[in-house]
């Protein structure tokens, strides 16, 4: 389930027993500018989304509603799934969405002959680390 900002800010505020005037006398603003916030009536700009980041300890991906790919990431970098599901987004190289296009470009039965060896060298991956951390 996704949490809004707003919710997420409040969560965050009322976790270090913090007033909303006290959130808004440290960034320097109004406490009904800050109320909007966690209402969800206007969004941070940047630059306060980052103090808040900071005020609260958290990621802005966490702010953002992004902390479950962003933890992901943290964890373990190499081994992060990329979403595959969007094409034209950020997460794919110019060669990853060629790859794409050419594949969804092919036959069915071809599709799944790719899909199956991808599979099969996924297994191999599987096992040859399973084996090779055995042996250490």
């Amino acid at each position: 389930m996704k949490t809004n900002l707003g919710e997420l800010l409040r969560k965050y505020r009322k976790g270090i027993r913090l007033t909303q005037k006290d959130v808004a006398d440290t960034l320097g603003i109004d406490r009904s500018t800050y109320a909007y916030y966690e209402g969800g009536r206007s969004a941070p700009p940047l630059e306060t989304l980052v103090k808040l980041s900071n005020m609260y300890n958290v990621a802005t991906d966490d702010l953002l509603g992004n902390a479950e790919k962003a933890l992901k990431l943290r964890q373990n970098p190499v081994s992060y799934k990329r979403d595959s599901s969007d094409i034209s987004s950020g997460w794919l190289s110019e060669e990853e969405r060629a790859l794409v296009i050419a594949f969804r470009k092919l036959k069915v039965n071809r599709q799944e002959e790719i899909k199956t060896a991808i599979k099969d060298f996924d297994e191999k991956d599987r096992e040859f680390f399973r084996t090779s951390s055995t042996k250490k």
